[in-house]
Order: C-alpha cells, then sequence, then structure tokens
C-alpha cells in the first residue's frame, strides 16, 4: 500500500446545488470525528459501499469508522450518510429518479451525503469520494491509501454518471486464470477489483461479476458471431439448406461453428426461426436466475471470416439498393427486435457492423432496441496514434459514417493485445491514445466501449496495469487530468523506484510519439528509439531500480515484471543487440538466465496455479534459446554478412492447412509443412496456380520476401519485395536452397511467404536500426525447400506437400558462399499468366 502522512482538507465545489460553504470534520489525529449512516435495509452494492468505505477510511486516517442505522443517529451528530438516506431526501435528492450508476456526493451542514441511483451509484459514489482523497484501486495487488490523520470535507458538490454507460476493458484475466486453476481467493480478488475500478462488463461467462451495466449484461452465449446459436446449421441444413447462405456459384452452404458462413437473410422463415430460439433462450436465462440478474442484452451477430452475407439473388438486390450488405443485415435484425420488443421492451439486441457489414447502409436504421457494435478495426488502424492522425483516417471516416447512422453505438476498439499479437515482445505503449480516442467516440454518441486489451500473461506489455488504470479511470470520467493519474500510479505501484519508472515511461511516450512511421499492432515492427545502446541504457536503469527495492517486495516485483519485457526484448532482436550487451558485460546467456528467473516470479505473482502459463512461457520463450546450425552452404561465411531465420520465427496457419512439424530431414529438426490453402491435390503441382484469396490466383512456386506497410525511400539497388517464380525443383525429396532473384533493403516490418500464405516466416528482427548507413538492412535471400508427393516428383508414394525450414540472407557479394547444386536436366513447364 502507498502511504504518505499529510493532513487532508478537501475543498471541492461544482455548482450543481446552490450551497452555502458547509465543513464536516471526518477524523482528527487519528480519531473518527463521525459515523456512518445507513437506512435499515440497504442494497447489496450500498452494503459493499459502506464496507469499502470503511475500510479505506481506517486504512488512511488509522481511525475505526463506526456503521449506525440512520434512525440510531443523534440530533446534529456529524455523520456520513450513505445510501438512500433520509437525509439525502430531506437535501432535495430523489434517489429513485437517478441513474442505475448515477452518483451524488455532497456536504451539508454536519453531513456527506454519498448516495446514488441502484443499483450501482452509491458504489461508484464512495469510490469516486475515495478517489479525491487519493485512494485508488490500482491493479489487483496494488491499493493506494495516503494517511490522512486529520479529515475535514469543505465544500463537496458532485453529481456525475459514468462518461460511458458500457464499460469492458477485456484483460483476459479470469477466463485464463479460471482455466489454470487459480484459487478461488484470486479469483475474488480480481472481481472486487474490478467492481472498484468500474468495470461493468463480463471478462468470461465462467465468472459472473458483481455488477453488470445494461449493454454488458448479456446471455450466458459467446461475446459475438453468434448467428449460428439461433439457426444451428445441425439441425436446420440439411432439410432446409435455403436458410444459409448462398455463394457466387449459386450453392448453399453451411456456417463452420463460428465462422465462415451466414444466413440467407432475405428469407422471413429465417427471421421467425431466429426469434423462436431466441425466446427459448431468454425463458431459459430467466429459469436458471434470479430477477436481478435477468440478462438485458443478446447478441445476434455476423460469423467471423465471412467476406459476405448472401449472394442469392433476393438478397443480393436488398445489399444493392442499400449500397451495402448492413443493409440485409438490419432489416434482419430490425424484424427480430421489433417482434421481441412486443414481449419484452426491456431488452436490447446486439449486432455487429463488422466484415461484410463494415460500410453504412444507404436506407435502413438500426430500430431503437438495437445496439450497433462498430468496430475500430485493427489490421487498417495504427493503435499508437489517435484515430485523428493522418495515419488514422479511412478508421476515423468508417467510424464517423457509422455515427451519422445514429441509433444506440458501441465501439470496439483494439490496443496492443497480448498473446499471438504481442509476439515478440515490444517495448510500447499506447496510453497516448487513449483519452484523445475516447473523447471522440464520446463526442460520436458512442454509449460503450469495449476494448480489446488482453494481458500477455507471461511477457506482459510494459506498464501494462498504468495503461490499464488510467484507461478505467477514463471510461469513468474521460476528462480526468491523465498526467495526474500517472503521477498517483507511479509511487503507489513502483514505491522508491517511481522517479526511475516515470523516466523510462516518458521516454517511451516520446519514443512511440516520434516514430515516423505507421505501426499497426499486430505487425508492429522495430521502434526506432529502441536501439541497442537505449535498451543497454534501459537494461541498467531497471536493474538499479530493482536492486534499490526490498527483496520480494510488491514494488521489487511489479518492477521485475517490467524488466522480464525489457529482457525478452533484447533476446528477441539478440542477432543486433548482443555486441553492446557483450560490450557491457552482459552475455545473452545470462541475460536468458535472468529473463527466466523473471518469468517464473511474475507467473507466480498472478497465477499462482501456473501450469499452464508455465507452458506458454516455454511455448514462446524456447524459441529464443534455440542456436540454429549453420548451413553447409554458408559455414564460411562471415557473421556479420549471414542472418538465418527458421522455425523459432515460422508461423503456420492450421486454417489454411499448413504446420509447424518435427522434421529429421531438416538440420534445425522442425519446418513448415504445407499441404496447400484448400487442403487438397488441387494446390499442387509443377506450372500450378492457387486460390490466395476469392479473387486473387497465385503462382505455385512462388516464393517472396517482402515489406509489409508503406513504401518509402529504399536503397537505390533493392527491391521492396523480391519474388521467384521456380521452374524447376529438384527430385530427390530432400532439402536444397533456392535463391530468390535481387536483393531487398528490409524495412522494420517484413515477412517471407510461399504457396499463397500458408508458409510465413517473420524477418522483422533481423532489421537493424541504420544510423546513416544505407546497406544495413540490404540482403540477398536463399529459401531451403523439398517437395514431396507425385504432384513434383513422378512415382513418389509421399503425399503431395511442400515443406519450408529456412530463409538465409547474405549480404550482396558476401564471399564464402558454396555453389548451388545443380537442378535436374527436367524442365518445368512455365506457369500460366493471370
Amino acid at each position: 500500500m502507498h502511504r504518505h502522512n499529510q493532513s487532508l482538507h478537501l475543498g471541492l465545489l461544482l455548482a450543481l446545488f446552490a450551497l452555502p460553504l458547509f465543513a464536516i470534520d471526518l477524523a482528527k489525529d487519528g480519531r473518527a470525528l463521525a459515523r456512518i449512516a445507513v437506512p435499515k435495509e440497504p442494497a447489496l452494492l450500498e452494503r459493499m459501499a459502506l464496507a469499502d468505505l470503511q475500510e479505506f477510511l481506517n486504512r488512511m486516517t488509522g481511525a475505526t469508522f463506526e456503521a449506525v442505522e440512520e434512525s440510531l443517529l443523534r440530533p446534529g451528530e456529524p455523520a456520513i450518510h450513505l445510501g438512500w438516506t433520509q437525509a439525502a431526501k430531506a437535501s432535495g435528492i430523489a434517489c429513485a429518479s437517478l441513474g442505475k450508476e448515477e452518483w451524488v456526493v455532497k456536504a451539508d451542514d454536519h453531513a456527506l451525503l454519498i448516495t446514488g441511483g441502484r443499483p450501482a451509484g452509491t458504489f461508484y459514489g464512495v469510490w469516486q469520494f475515495l478517489n479525491r482523497l487519493g485512494c485508488y484501486a490500482m491493479a489487483m495487488d496494488c491499493y493506494s491509501t495516503p494517511a490522512h490523520q486529520t479529515l475535514t470535507v469543505t465544500g463537496l458538490s458532485l453529481r456525475h454518471a459514468p462518461s460511458f454507460a458500457g464499460r469492458l476493458l477485456y484483460n483476459d484475466f479470469p477466463g485464463a486464470a479460471i482455466v489454470g486453476g487459480a484459487p478461488a481467493d484470486l479469483l475474488e480478488q480480481y472481481r472486487l477489483f474490478a467492481l472498484r475500478s468500474g468495470c461493468n462488463g463480463e471478462q468470461t461467462h465462467r465468472q459472473r461479476q458483481y455488477h453488470y451495466g445494461d449493454l454488458f449484461n448479456i446471455s450466458t452465449t459467446p461475446f459475438h458471431h453468434t448467428l449460428t446459436l439461433y439457426v444451428p446449421p445441425q439441425k436446420y441444413f440439411k432439410e432446409h439448406p435455403e436458410y444459409f447462405a448462398m455463394n457466387s456459384q449459386g450453392e448453399r452452404f453451411a456456417p463452420q461453428g463460428f465462422a465462415r458462413g451466414s444466413l440467407c437473410m432475405s428469407n422471413r422463415e429465417v427471421g421467425d426461426v431466429t426469434l423462436q430460439s431466441l425466446r427459448e433462450l431468454i425463458k431459459k436465462d430467466r429459469s436458471e436466475r434470479a430477477p436481478e440478474e435477468w440478462p438485458v442484452l443478446y447478441d445476434i451477430s455476423l460469423l467471423d471470416n465471412s467476406p459476405y452475407i448472401c449472394k442469392c439473388p433476393k438478397c443480393a438486390a436488398i445489399s444493392a439498393e442499400e449500397g451495402s450488405e448492413a443493409g440485409l443485415l438490419f432489416r434482419y435484425i430490425n424484424y427480430v427486435a421489433t417482434e421481441i420488443a412486443k414481449e419484452y421492451p426491456e431488452l436490447i439486441i446486439r449486432t455487429f457492423a463488422y466484415s461484410a457489414a463494415r460500410k453504412p447502409p444507404k436506407i435502413t436504421r438500426p430500430v431503437a432496441n438495437v445496439l450497433l457494435q462498430v468496430c475500430n478495426e485493427f489490421p487498417n488502424a495504427d493503435a499508437f496514434r489517435p484515430l485523428s492522425h493522418p495515419f488514422n483516417a479511412g478508421n476515423l471516416a468508417g467510424v464517423k459514417a457509422w455515427a451519422e447512422v445514429g441509433g444506440n453505438l458501441q465501439i470496439y476498439d483494439y490496443w496492443n493485445i497480448g498473446g499471438g499479437y504481442f509476439d515478440p515482445p515490444r517495448w510500447e505503449t499506447v496510453l497516448d491514445v487513449i483519452q484523445p480516442n475516447l473523447r471522440l467516440f464520446r463526442s460520436l454518441g458512442a454509449k460503450a466501449m469495449f476494448v480489446e486489451y488482453e494481458r500477455d500473461h507471461v511477457c506482459p506489455q510494459p506498464f501494462y496495469d498504468l495503461g490499464y488504470f488510467v484507461a478505467s479511470q477514463l471510461l469513468m470520467d474521460v476528462e480526468s487530468d491523465v498526467e495526474s493519474l500517472i503521477d498517483a500510479f507511479l509511487p503507489a505501484y513502483y514505491g522508491a523506484a517511481a522517479p526511475a519508472m516515470k523516466e523510462l515511461f516518458t521516454e517511451m511516450r516520446a519514443g512511440v510519439k516520434a516514430h515516423p512511421t505507421r505501426q499497426a499492432i499486430h505487425t508492429a515492427g522495430n521502434w526506432q528509439y529502441f536501439t541497442p545502446k537505449n535498451a543497454l541504457r534501459y537494461y541498467r536503469t531497471l536493474k538499479r531500480a530493482s536492486e534499490s527495492l526490498p527483496p520480494g517486495s510488491a514494488y521489487r516485483q511489479h518492477v521485475d515484471s517490467e524488466r522480464l519485457t525489457l529482457d525478452w526484448c533484447v533476446l528477441a532482436r539478440q542477432i543486433n543487440f548482443a555486441p553492446a550487451f557483450k560490450e557491457a558485460g552482459v552475455t545473452m546467456e545470462s541475460l536468458i538466465a535472468e529473463c527466466e528467473a523473471l518469468a517464473q516470479r511474475h507467473i507466480a505473482r498472478l497465477h499462482p496455479a501456473k501450469d499452464l502459463f508455465q507452458n506458454r512461457f516455454h511455448q514462446k520463450f524456447d524459441k529464443i534459446k534455440v542456436v540454429l546450425p549453420r548451413p553447409k552452404k554458408f559455414r564460411n561465411v562471415a557473421d556479420e554478412n549471414f542472418r538465418l531465420i527458421a522455425y523459432p520465427q515460422a508461423t503456420p496457419f492450421p486454417h489454411i492447412h499448413s504446420e509447424l512439424v518435427d522434421d529429421p530431414d531438416s538440420i534445425t529438426g522442425k519446418a513448415i509443412l504445407s499441404h496447400g490453402p484448400s487442403g487438397t491435390d488441387a494446390d499442387h503441382g509443377i506450372g500450378k496456380m492457387i486460390q490466395a484469396t476469392p479473387a486473387i490466383r497465385v503462382p505455385n512456386l512462388q516464393f517472396t520476401l517482402g515489406n509489409i506497410g508503406s513504401k518509402r525511400d529504399i536503397h537505390p539497388s533493392a527491391q521492396w519485395e523480391i519474388s521467384t517464380v521456380h521452374k524447376q525443383v529438384h527430385q530427390d525429396e530432400k532439402y536444397h536452397w533456392y535463391k530468390l532473384r535481387g536483393a531487398i533493403d528490409l524495412q522494420d516490418k517484413s515477412y517471407f511467404w510461399a504457396h499463397s500464405w500458408a508458409i510465413q516466416f517473420k524477418t522483422s528482427a533481423v532489421y537493424l536500426l541504420t544510423d546513416g548507413m544505407t546497406d544495413n538492412n540490404v540482403w540477398e535471400a536463399w529459401v531451403s525447400a523439398k517437395f514431396t508427393g507425385p504432384a513434383y516428383v513422378p512415382g513418389s508414394a509421399k503425399e503431395n506437400a511442400i515443406w519450408v525450414d529456412m530463409v538465409a540472407l547474405t549480404r550482396p557479394g558476401a564471399k564464402g558462399i558454396e555453389p548451388d547444386e545443380p537442378l535436374p536436366a527436367m524442365q518445368i513447364p512455365p506457369s500460366p499468366t493471370e
């Protein structure tokens, strides 16, 4: 706990009530001068508000604040009147007319009144009052409770509601903790933290929250992509294929789970089946829960990975009339929502302006009980700049267009997401976009925010808890002072190391702002400020900060979690960072050992039942420890002229039939095996063209190394992308090296890909900040591949497949490369042109 001794005279006056300046003394010299008065029958969250008010006032003042039923107060006795009290009524506050989350806090003669609408207004009022004393729920394991032995409140008059009616920062903590077998007390610790920090949505159906806002009080179904819950293909497709989407070839097809398909939304029977399924789901929910827990919101939204809704003539005609398939979706949703409102007028139907429905329709608008969820789609956004930045012009235009449609709007946003998208770890923050974006969304009429901000459980995003805390406060009050919140957080979370941590964080914020190019969160490359020299300085600062704190203390644990990420960032780029660290006496071997030890402590801190997270850690980290063998072909190439990419950088895609497999034929022991995007023999054969997307066909034997992002000035002799369509392959079904034509100036985000997109290797870690040297990132490329099966080797009994185990990069003109092995005399016919 963060504490500092001081006396506090709280004087906050907002002109919402015409009041003289009343003062009430709550504590003096560690002794309580007022009691807490409550009504005879407070509601659940009001009882929890009382418990929190007592606990944290007691901690801050050292006094004991007694609770008493309001009717037992002595006349004129100083008191904090909590909840729907007679004092609130006498003061002119109509508690029953307040919004469900609206609070009132004001000082009256000899009284401090804290009340609010039900169910949550009084609870939020208590925490708004505590916040103004400097008491915050910073993180699950960190509360700030400054010492105020003498406490006087003067002229306090607040009436407010949260800036957004729906508030959910999705962090994936409780769901992951439950799967990992976390103990009940840890999950309860999280549940209280979520309530105290203002979250009113659900992280997982596996753990009920104490409070849900109406816009997140959802039925126990998946949160999104739910069409097949209402019209299940396993029940209807055989007898009623006409209920499901038609493709451009005129064929009806069944969705696959919660993805790849849709419904024929112009078919009124589909709406009726949906409506009946919805009625059954509502009845089920209400039979299993108490009335105060009945869901208010039901999601009926498009399936994932579905580029269109339906191409049947009737659906296509509606989409053409509307100028968007969103019009087709709205007509279907509006019918269901209108009919269900006749029976359940309190219910909300949520749907997604997403994928095929991302463009607003010309004609149809959502009816009053529809909540429209609009994505600030992350593949196209730079999450490190405000939406108003030129890099995000397209996303801004899209969100504004939906705001003009009107109705009830919820924003689905994405920040630097943990897990697969935070791989490898990066030294970055999104903090400086949170307030400007939230202000923008509120100005556009957004009533709710759902933000994907998953914590990486084994290698957290740097300063993650700080970002989560600031964002939580801004969702409650978007005009909160961000810098004051940061200054409150740092000493509470890092203790005496706060000044060093602020210096690091300030430099990180400046570096993100100054980065000259667009950074998409799922392909964010190297930041220009994260140089080997700077990383070494950050490393020393963090190590000194950690060692200055008591071993085993929460402060040291928090600093060490930041060290973990920094170490991992360096190790992920050790090809370029090792020399600077070695010169300073820090070897990569010692850094690996240190990183593993820090990871163990981090996992134990948040996930005491840790087996699941140990496995996740090793799945990611063991790749960093790999020492790849030098291929014979390049054994005489100087180290500075050679880079090797292999399975630690591999990205297989099971949904298009590629996988990372053990392969004893490879000197690395592993390879990406591609069966082909369609998973059939049609994807194989010399000279074949294969379907990369519904609109694009590519040569089967095309190997490409290319940069990702906006083209900028590159080395004059290098290409933005180098690509070769191979006309011959070796016939022994073993690995051989195949050279790509030309040289490439690799930029901060780049990939190798083959067999359409089925085979991919990340090459971004090779990028080196140039420091004015124009040749640092210019490379030629070689690919180690083998081809099996009769489509490549006549008479083979093996399956048709393409295997890639390594991508080697050499400097143009590098010496020591052994000659290529001759290809067989057989000529492969050229690929047909598109």
